[in-house]
């Protein structure tokens, strides 16, 4: 993440912090906004399409898709501006192409240890190219993983899934 693509509700935050809206309230507010981003930089783990090439994923999901005909690559990680979601320790998956998305949500949710108040909610990127600004669906928990893969696998041969968390159930 860079100071470019900070989010606008990190960016409202640090606005308010200042109190009076002069020239060095406003400049205190995008120095501490810079501030934030490198520290996320640093922080945050860098999404699976950021760390490998195109090549290098094209590679993996070909010789995966070869060796397991019955599964598919799926690549989950937090949504872009998602700033409460925990990261997993891995982001890649074998799915079997018949397993539900629900019972892949169960698996997900187990991983991260949540609690029951905590509602955790799958997006798949809809966008046919990097060029336009990414949109999301929510996808529903019936669907197989194999249709899903059908629908939304991009170039590289993985399928990108995105988590989103919300309290839920009165939860504060």
């Amino acid at each position: 993440m860079s100071a470019a693509t900070c989010t606008s509700t990190l960016f409202c935050i640090f606005h308010r912090m200042g109190g009076q809206n002069n020239n060095e309230t406003k400049k205190r507010n995008l120095a501490a906004r810079g501030n934030f981003c490198a520290w996320m930089e640093k922080v945050a783990p860098l999404y699976f399409a950021q760390k490998h090439s195109f090549v290098q994923r094209r590679k993996q999901s070909t010789a995966v898709l070869k060796k397991y005909g019955d599964r598919v690559p799926i690549v989950i990680q937090p949504q872009p501006g998602c700033l409460n979601a925990p990261w997993l320790d891995g982001s890649k998956f074998l799915v079997p192409k018949t397993q539900t998305i629900a019972s892949l949500l169960c698996h997900i949710r187990e991983k991260m240890a949540l609690k029951s108040e905590i509602g955790l909610f799958f997006l798949v990127g809809t966008s046919a190219n990097s060029a336009t600004k990414e949109q999301y669906a929510l996808i529903g928990g019936c669907d197989m993983v194999g249709l899903l893969y059908t629908q939304y696998a991009k170039d590289d041969g993985f399928c990108y899934v995105y988590y989103s968390e919300e309290s839920t159930f009165g939860a504060s």
